[in-house]
């Protein structure tokens, strides 16, 4: 049961939709905490960020966060999209810093909705991985798909793709890919679609691939490092 559950918590993280088949009925409060890094490349500086990510069989009600070296330095963690299963505290975009955030320890002090505190522990690392670099992003008027390429980044283990409206909303993500990958594509008959209606012919849309580090390979719910690069596309027919 926890390996599925780990496998859908490292989902919603990565933007696919939770899977609550996951989940048992009955209140379990056991939880996991994790710190990592985010990064991004804005012209020629490499920018970094900080994610934190607490998950749970059972609804929380409210989680915080702080590193142990900074405890006055709380983080206040929110429901993802509603899921009161996962709550995350990401660094906003404009904030990004050409300085690590704080590594080491962190921990989560977790209040569930039945009232009962569960204090979560993670430890954040200073190993990273850089944002793939897009080799091909465009979409084929002749496949009628968003083909994408990048060259791989050192000690990458897992990709996403995702593309984004003008608003910023979600429209489509990918499954997960293992470091091999170093291109995809997708249509209107992929899976992944977050909406039920697809872009109109000559809207502009953001193609996003997310390399990821995980602290342990296997551990797919255990990210260390979230790096990621975007360019815009013009969906066609």
């Amino acid at each position: 049961m926890r390996k599925n559950f780990l496998k859908a918590a490292f989902a919603l993280l990565v933007s696919v939709p939770f899977l609550t088949s996951c989940f048992d009925n009955d209140v379990d409060p056991t939880g996991y905490g994790d710190a990592y890094l985010m990064v991004k490349i804005v012209g020629q500086d490499t920018l970094y960020g900080l994610g934190l990510h607490a998950f749970s069989y059972s609804d929380f009600s409210a989680v915080t966060a702080a590193a142990t070296s900074a405890p006055t330095n709380t983080y206040t963690l929110q429901a993802y999209l509603g899921y009161k299963q996962d709550f995350i505290w990401l660094t906003p975009e404009n904030q990004y810093s050409e300085e690590l955030p704080v590594t080491g320890d962190y921990t989560f002090n977790a209040t569930f909705a039945t009232g009962e505190s569960l204090v979560l522990a993670d430890k954040l690392y200073t190993d990273r991985v850089y944002p793939p670099a897009l080799t091909t992003c465009q979409y084929s008027n002749t496949s009628h798909k968003v083909e994408v390429k990048w060259t791989k980044p050192a000690n990458a283990d897992v990709y996403i793709i995702r593309m984004f409206d003008s608003d910023g909303d979600l429209l489509f993500v990918s499954p997960s890919y293992n470091s091999s990958t170093d291109n995809y594509s997708f249509g209107k008959e992929s899976q992944g679609w977050q909406t039920t209606t697809f872009p109109s012919e000559g809207t502009t849309c953001t193609v996003e691939v997310t390399a990821y580090r995980m602290k342990t390979p296997s551990a797919y719910s255990n990210v260390q490092c979230a790096a990621k690069s975007r360019q815009n596309i013009t969906w066609g027919n």
